[in-house]
């Protein structure tokens, strides 16, 4: 763990990309289904690997809590309820593609999922940011961090306090990803849209290195003197 204490800056947005957010239909989907939505998603969008600033969210049931605990068996099905949605991470010039999602069917693990309406949600520039998964891959939780901490210093950014999770293994293309959850507090409202915007570490398109806005960890973990 890494900690330096600073205040919470107030909220901003990015002008360039945004959170669309998608009612679903659909009763159920594997733990690591991210493979595969991306595999359908792709089916329909071949143009969504070709953009930098994309990426797919995770979809996350109730038993998987907010990334930080998780079913071990990647295989386990979590159901879903009416409130769950599909989040994609889309620059505004494929708002129009977005929009034509809606009333798409894809299939992914048993049950088929059916998008419906959107909504757009700007990315807000709040002090405290958490990334489910992140693939920058080391066994050791500090060498994670100091791994994370350099390329963040390359997009210009410096976090006060940065705090690690459980690693966590995501089915990629050749093997499985070996992920951390991480979080990020006492941004300035620059450093949050911008990390927000470029993600940290490869694999955008299977929910590694998107982050999002979380409440401030600085109340509940505050390190002992």
């Amino acid at each position: 763990m890494h900690w330096q204490e600073s205040d919470t800056p107030p909220p901003a947005v990015a002008p360039d990309v945004v959170d669309v957010r998608y009612r679903i239909r659909c009763k159920a989907l594997p733990v690591d289904h991210a493979r595969d939505l991306r595999s359908a998603l792709l089916a329909v969008w071949p143009w969504l690997s070709d953009e930098p600033l994309a990426g797919v969210h995770t979809i996350h049931g109730a038993e998987s809590g907010n990334g930080w605990i998780r079913p071990e068996d990647p295989t386990t099905y979590l159901p879903l309820s009416k409130r769950t949605r599909l989040a994609l991470r889309l620059p505004y010039h494929r708002l129009e593609e977005a929009r034509e999602l809606s009333g798409v069917t894809l299939q992914i693990g048993s049950d088929p999922m059916v998008i419906e309406d959107n909504r757009l949600h700007p990315l807000q520039a709040q002090g405290t940011v958490f990334a489910r998964y992140v693939a920058i891959e080391d066994e050791n939780e500090e060498a994670f961090l100091g791994l994370c901490a350099e390329q963040l210093k390359k997009i210009g950014i410096e976090a006060p306090r940065m705090m690690a999770g459980r690693t966590h293994l995501v089915a990629g293309g050749e093997g499985a990803l070996h992920c951390r959850s991480l979080m990020l507090d006492g941004l300035d409202p620059k450093q949050s849209v911008n990390l927000q915007r470029q993600g940290l570490g490869p694999e955008r398109l299977l929910g590694c290195g998107l982050f999002l806005p979380h409440k401030s960890i600085a109340p509940v973990a505050t390190p002992s003197k």
